[in-house]
């Protein structure tokens, strides 16, 4: 799981008031507020984390989505999106439809206002929201939804979305030898939230999780607070933690991480090599002090008129001395000897084994830009 989801119904407080906001500078987007299935490439003010990779742009959609992977194509719906109704809108057909951005510095927003359906204009206009928090939290904010989103339907094959969708891409040769690369996406995790709950003056807010490739050092992949589901590794050719299943799986996989990758911290070299060196001077200093106590008691013995040789005689004559035993003991009252027993007595303590949960999430295929299987 890479989010949380949380549901408002009253959700008005989320939604920012584009004429209103004293802090927000909103730009209103004069070709994608006249056009239909366009977008544009807008430059985020801050480096945004989605599903835990860094991203700085994204590209602004008619169609009530933002994309955000890193290279251009027709089927921008498919995947790698952040979509609060992702739907066939039209903003060509009312010259009040426009299509707004801005930011304060640590949220960027994004707003679709009296947008119309392309195939079903007479419906009204919808005007909605979404925020990209620099923390990596994103909100869905909805302030006028006069259809449910299951009674759009998918004009001019769009199809109805609320949620988010990453993928990562894979390149290979089209044939051995061949200078020409086929490119598949392969879809590897969707949030499809619930659309019945879209209504208007109603929010979503998204909070991420924290993921394998967000681990910046090998005792962190595996001492972090990601969930265990994700598998982490940690690949010491690309100095990266992943579970294998994200952005970098080009890289990962011709760098053989699967196979190379170290599955526990016992296996980082800064951990298992300051362990080591601990030991090594341990060891070194238990044998200095022997062999030194050794010499002294040689030393001692041979020359009985050095300080150390009278210091062995005494003990030697105080190890030899006869001794009577004290006449008097201190004996334990019954009372006492309770009390001892309860002093010595330990409450039991119970341990528990952490769940842990080894499923590794599956990536769905795209190849023609249409799912066919699961890889």
């Amino acid at each position: 799981m890479y989010y949380n989801s949380t549901y408002y119904s009253n959700g008005q407080d989320l939604y920012v008031d584009v004429d209103k906001d004293p802090v927000n500078r909103f730009i209103p987007h004069s070709q994608l507020s006249n056009t239909f299935l366009t977008a544009d490439k807008i430059r985020l003010p801050f480096t945004f984390l989605f599903y835990g990779h860094e991203v700085d742009s994204v590209l602004l959609a008619t169609g009530g989505f933002l994309y955000l992977g890193s290279f251009f194509h027709e089927y921008l719906s498919a995947t790698q999106y952040i979509a609060p109704l992702m739907g066939s809108f039209d903003p060509s057909l009312n010259d009040s439809s426009t299509i707004k951005y801005g930011n304060n510095g640590t949220a960027f927003t994004v707003e679709w206002s009296k947008v119309h359906i392309n195939h079903l204009e007479d419906a009204g206009s919808f005007t909605f929201q979404t925020t990209l928090m620099n923390d990596g939290r994103i909100i869905f904010a909805y302030k006028n939804i006069p259809l449910a989103p299951s009674e759009i339907g998918g004009g001019n094959g769009h199809k109805v979305t609320v949620g988010l969708s990453d993928a990562f891409y894979y390149d290979e040769p089209l044939s051995e030898g061949s200078s020409f690369y086929k490119r598949t996406i392969y879809r590897y995790d969707t949030l499809e939230l619930n659309d019945t709950l879209v209504m208007s003056s109603s929010a979503f807010i998204l909070t991420p999780l924290p993921t394998c490739t967000q681990q910046k050092s090998c005792s962190k992949c595996f001492s972090g607070n990601v969930d265990s589901s994700f598998d982490c590794k940690w690949c010491p050719s690309l100095n990266l933690c992943s579970s294998g299943f994200d952005r970098n799986r080009q890289d990962w996989s011709e760098g053989q991480c699967d196979t190379v990758g170290f599955e526990g911290i016992s296996e980082c070299p800064g951990e298992g090599s300051s362990n080591n060196t601990t030991v090594i001077v341990v060891v070194v200093i238990l044998l200095v002090i022997t062999i030194g106590v050794i010499g002294l008691l040689v030393i001692a013995s041979r020359c009985p008129l050095t300080t150390a040789g009278r210091a062995l005689s005494e003990v030697k004559s105080t190890i030899f001395k006869k001794t009577t035993p004290p006449e008097d003991k201190y004996n334990i009252t019954k009372d006492d000897a309770v009390d001892q027993e309860h002093a010595n007595a330990q409450a039991p303590v119970n341990i528990e084994a952490p769940a842990t949960n080894s499923k590794v999430p599956s990536a769905m295929v795209i190849t023609n830009h249409t799912d066919v299987s699961h890889a």
